[in-house]
């Protein structure tokens, strides 16, 4: 072929592109569209990790494509009340965030929370320097949460001392009493100070941290008898305070654990989703950071939410819309449902724990998922918005 025949197709090949291959693409996009209904997803990047993954094999079966988008807990939650997606994601209880933010739309659309697995919250942090070879083989062992230290843990993270931290916090608050350590080991944990990394919006924005509040699990409560109005406004806003140094970090647990990561201050302390720990447990390991343990437990995918296990925890939930929701989408839900015990090693692998079949058993004896939250117990309109209402699954450990 001689070179100007070579140019003249390079040139036709130019110009196909530029005008031609997008209304191609458009004309396939088009017939592709017309055979195939969209499913949108918005939220949790938590539950996106799931839906993602069991999509893949749902698609190849049924006419669907399953679109998901990120924004975190409170962004789904405000997409799903507002008729803006198909469905919700959301790794929190939505419960507070409807009753101050969205209770006539909620009620209105009919809106149903499904709780279709739990993941755990872990609290990582950065030991101090020196430790003796036993110490850096246990840091998953050496610093535990418990009932007398998790009040320290959380005012450690509001910036404010309060009623309850008198100096600045340090690893030595945690300390697990039941586990021996040298004299020098815990001369180096009492002298390193915390630095905690928390989630710049707060319980308003992160499930990841509206989950490190409500999801111990340890029969606390967080209200005012234990907190300061300042310290609460912390947690639920992100206004930390200035007692003492706090690290703000984006909503994402990939973005949190950059910054924490790339400081790599001994001390450093911040509290991350159990997928993203598990999926980054070798790096962890490698790094030689540690995980608190849950009352002496040490942190395992396997053990959460069981009798004497790690039950650190929160739900992550689908939110359906009923007024707008579509046969398409509910079929993908009883999917879910019908085939959730299945994915075990799915949900593994993601680093959380399907919903069992206690819970399933809990949510259906109301008369299966397509009820209303608010109409959950049987509730007289009057009643609407108690405290004790049960969005999704009830919030309950040592069921199994």
């Amino acid at each position: 072929m001689k070179f100007g025949t070579i140019k003249k197709t390079i040139k036709l090949i130019i110009v196909f592109s530029i005008f031609f291959l997008p209304f191609f693409i458009f004309f396939l996009t088009s017939i592709y569209s017309k055979n195939n209904t969209l499913i949108y997803f918005g939220g949790s990047s938590g539950v996106k990790s799931f839906v993602d993954s069991i999509a893949l094999s749902y698609e190849k079966n049924n006419k669907v494509d399953i679109v998901t988008d990120i924004g975190g807990s409170g962004f789904g939650i405000r997409q799903i009340a507002c008729s803006q997606v198909n469905v919700g994601m959301s790794s929190k209880n939505p419960y507070t965030t409807v009753k101050q933010q969205y209770k006539s739309e909620w009620t209105k659309n009919d809106c149903k929370t499904i709780t279709i697995g739990w993941e755990s919250i872990c609290i990582v942090y950065i030991p101090p320097e020196g430790l003796s070879n036993y110490a850096s083989e246990s840091l998953n062992s050496y610093l535990d949460l418990n009932k007398s230290n998790i009040y320290q843990l959380y005012a450690s993270f509001s910036g404010y001392k309060g009623n309850i931290l008198h100096s600045t916090p340090n690893l030595g608050l945690f300390l697990n009493n039941d586990i021996e350590i040298s004299k020098v080991d815990r001369i180096l944990f009492d002298k390193t100070l915390i630095l905690p990394y928390a989630r710049s919006g707060g319980n308003n924005t992160s499930g990841t941290a509206a989950s490190f509040i409500t999801g111990s699990h340890l029969g606390v409560k967080v209200d005012t008898n234990h907190f300061t109005k300042n310290q609460m406004n912390a947690f639920e806003f992100g206004a930390y305070g200035n007692d003492f140094k706090i690290i703000d970090t984006d909503e994402a647990n990939s973005r949190a654990w950059e910054i924490f990561s790339v400081n790599n201050k001994p001390g450093s302390m911040i509290y991350l989703s159990s997928g993203f720990v598990q999926k980054n447990l070798d790096l962890i390991q490698k790094k030689k950071y540690g995980i608190l343990s849950y009352n002496g437990i040490p942190f395992n995918i396997n053990n959460v939410k069981k009798k004497n296990g790690y039950n650190f925890y929160r739900p992550l939930n689908l939110l359906l819309n009923l007024a707008e929701a579509k046969q398409d989408v509910k079929d993908f839900i009883d999917f879910v449902i019908d085939k959730n015990l299945e994915n075990s090693k799915l949900w593994y692998d993601l680093g959380m724990t399907c919903i069992d079949k206690y819970d399933f058993a809990t949510m259906c004896k109301h008369g299966f998922f397509w009820i209303s939250d608010v109409c959950l117990n049987g509730l007289d309109i009057s009643d609407l918005w108690i405290d004790d209402v049960v969005f999704g699954a009830k919030d309950e450990p040592f069921n199994n």
